[in-house]
């Protein structure tokens, strides 16, 4: 798997490949990263790793890591069990000798492409909604981030209620892919939030009937899910 970020003045892919010799273990087969500047032109640089060795370093960046280094700079040794970037992210910045006021921090040109790209990674969310939880009444919690599974989706959906312009497109959206619902809305219960849908007759004349979640299919709650996410 992997992905690739374009940007005014940068660009910059990542990737790896995932494998296992026996049934519930895996190992890093390939690790790959490179970014390049387009403004200035002319910056480039790439690493690749396979079963935890560097097999490439190539750019303007410090030299290949060695186990030393790494420990040295207090920085965990990749191996095939775990992905090497986010050390090696690290090793773009690299140490100057000593001065009177102590080490000094010295930035390569290719820092900003990884570090949008680090940034980029590390904010991913993965979400998989299990309808038993969407479907019940929920508490008021916290609307932001969307849990995993869902958890606090009607209180995600109560904030998007307060002028929100995502959610004309989310029940559009919704809509497209059910036939029939036509609205959201989420209604205070008993300390509880419900969640509602609203569908509408086929004979378009915008009369309906609300439907809490505890009547939709599954594939309705994790789509809604998804929609919110």
């Amino acid at each position: 798997m992997g992905c690739k970020v374009e940007g005014a003045q940068f660009s910059a892919e990542y990737g790896f490949t995932l494998g296992g010799e026996q049934r519930g273990e895996y190992s890093v087969k390939r690790e790959f990263g490179k970014a390049e500047l387009k403004s200035p032109p002319g910056g480039a640089a790439e690493f690749e790793l396979r079963d935890g060795k560097v097999t490439k370093w190539e750019g303007d960046s410090p030299e290949v890591p060695s186990q030393r280094s790494l420990f040295e700079l207090e920085l965990p040794v990749p191996d095939a069990t775990n992905l090497a970037f986010p050390t090696l992210y690290h090793l773009f910045w690299f140490r100057l000798p000593r001065s009177s006021k102590g080490t000094r921090i010295h930035a390569t040109p290719m820092v900003q492409p990884f570090r949008l790209l680090h940034r980029h990674l590390i904010r991913m969310r993965f979400y998989h909604m299990f309808p038993n939880v969407v479907r019940e009444p929920q508490k008021l919690v916290a609307a932001y981030p969307l849990d995993e599974h869902g958890e606090n989706l009607a209180s995600a959906l109560r904030g998007m209620e307060k002028g929100n312009p995502y959610l004309a497109d989310l029940k559009e959206a919704l809509g497209n892919v059910v036939p029939g619902v036509s609205d959201v809305q989420v209604t205070p219960t008993g300390g509880f939030l419900v969640v509602k849908l609203k569908h509408v007759r086929a004979t378009g004349d915008g009369k309906g009937a609300w439907f809490d979640l505890s009547q939709e299919s599954d594939g309705t709650l994790r789509l809604l899910g998804l929609l919110v996410s």
